[in-house]
């Protein structure tokens, strides 16, 4: 069964100029139940945008997205919303962590978005990602790679089904980042949770099976680039 199942996916925005730009353009992507792929891509290239897509934040301006089988770009804010909490987990780039909130708060919030608080297993997250004695620190507080970790127990908080990842390793060096992309990997195959990671770090990537490179699954490149040689 696939987790996510995207056809004809595409999206644009506006430019200064008043036209509009094309950043994905994707015909077909498949992402199997409980499985971890990497998805390697310049800067630039829309791999951000294609997330934000899938996980509901942006909706596109035609095709299909199927989430756990629900026609993600077919519902209302309120069900993309609802979809998002019960199915999705996202470690973002720079974190999004609450800086008013403790570790432990901040991942007490995602379950308040979920099917509700539950004070010990967003303990048990915090303890599993090593933080035990920073439970209640704030963001400023934290390492960068400590707040790495407090973003996975996020993402995890409300037993997604897939965790997006977005260039998770993008602030830490590459032993921090090896070190937070293998936690993150082992955690996400012990809770059964498929996982989906976009990066351009040649050495990180290389710890992965299954790559997919999204300069040849992005059709958008190619159709920008023939425009500017036009």
């Amino acid at each position: 069964m696939f987790i996510l199942d995207i056809t004809n996916l595409r999206k644009s925005f506006p430019t200064a100029d008043g036209e509009e730009k094309l950043i994905v353009d994707v015909e077909q992507f498949q992402l199997k139940a409980g499985t971890e792929l990497a998805l390697a891509g310049e800067s630039g290239s829309g791999k951000t945008t294609f997330l934000h897509l899938i996980s509901g934040v942006l909706k596109p301006d035609s095709g299909r997205i199927h989430l756990d089988g629900e026609p993600m770009e077919a519902l209302s804010e309120a069900g993309r919303d609802r979809l998002r909490a019960g199915t999705l987990g996202y470690v973002f780039q720079n974190f999004n962590l609450l800086q008013g909130m403790t570790a432990l708060e901040n991942v007490e919030l995602a379950m308040r978005f979920g099917t509700g608080v539950d004070k010990e297993r967003a303990s048990q997250l915090l303890n599993r990602m090593g933080l035990s004695n920073r439970l209640h620190h704030y963001p400023r507080q934290l390492s960068m790679g400590q707040q790495q970790r407090v973003a996975v127990a996020r993402a995890l908080a409300n037993k997604p089904k897939l965790v997006l990842a977005d260039e998770p390793t993008a602030h830490l060096d590459h032993v921090r980042g090896l070190e937070a992309v293998t936690l993150m990997r082992d955690v996400c195959k012990e809770f059964g949770a498929a996982l989906l990671m976009v990066s351009h770090d040649q050495k990180i990537l290389s710890h992965f099976e299954n790559i997919q490179y999204f300069e040849k699954l992005n059709r958008a490149l190619e159709q920008n680039e023939k425009a500017v040689k036009a």
